[in-house]
């Protein structure tokens, strides 16, 4: 008996542990038109209040919409209208603290905040066609539209590096500061936004904050 119990324990604890490995996060608000790929999936599914974000997952909104989701371990992921972003991997340690996620912004603009855990070094990460960037902790925008990807920092630092050379010149990007990726080019020095520019990509980057948003606490 005692051993069909801790067979039992151990079956329930993979099952688990499968399930948590497949889930990046839970979609909490939703506004507008938006839908998720799936792969294996022959149909777009709606995006709902509620809905599980899975690892391979494409989210792509329309140009009324917008969605936030509370990713496993608390990070959270803003995504603005008219993007598609793309959920690679995501996990979470709870015994160390430590946070790995990938995620990919194919179009449109993301605001992504990671919290900084004391004596641990996150690896999330975020790529647009033309950066990588990497988050040990901090709260950033990422843009990208046509050939150009912008990045803002919010709080704590991220590093930036052209997206398809490992070695390519790595910024970091402190509070209130603003660097470029283009096409073919390393990124631009890191500079203070102006304030107009960033007014512009945090309303972009909260469409949530629109009245018609649904949001259940």
């Amino acid at each position: 008996m005692r051993t069909t119990i801790l067979l039992m324990a151990l079956l329930l604890a993979l099952t688990g542990a499968a399930w948590a490995a497949d889930t990046a996060g839970t979609v909490i608000v939703q506004n507008g038109a938006a839908t998720i790929d799936r792969p294996g999936q022959s149909e777009a599914l709606p995006v709902i209040h509620g809905a599980d974000v899975q690892a391979g997952d494409t989210l792509t909104t329309t140009a009324d919409g917008g969605a936030k989701v509370l990713l496993v371990g608390e990070l959270v992921m803003y995504i603005g209208a008219q993007t598609s972003v793309t959920f690679e991997t995501a996990s979470f340690d709870p015994r160390l603290r430590y946070h790995r996620g990938q995620f990919r912004l194919n179009e449109g603009i993301v605001r992504l905040m990671a919290r900084h855990e004391p004596k641990t070094t996150n690896k999330v990460g975020l790529k647009t066609p033309q950066a990588a960037i990497h988050v040990p902790g901090g709260y950033f925008i990422a843009e990208h539209r046509g050939d150009k990807t912008t990045v803002v920092t919010l709080a704590g630092q991220i590093n930036v590096r052209a997206e398809r050379d490992k070695n390519a010149m790595q910024m970091w990007v402190k509070p209130e500061q603003i660097v470029t990726v283009v096409a073919g080019q390393t990124p631009s020095v890191p500079e203070t936004v102006d304030e107009q520019t960033l007014a512009r990509l945090l309303t972009a980057s909260e469409e949530i904050g629109r009245a018609s948003c649904r949001e259940r606490v």
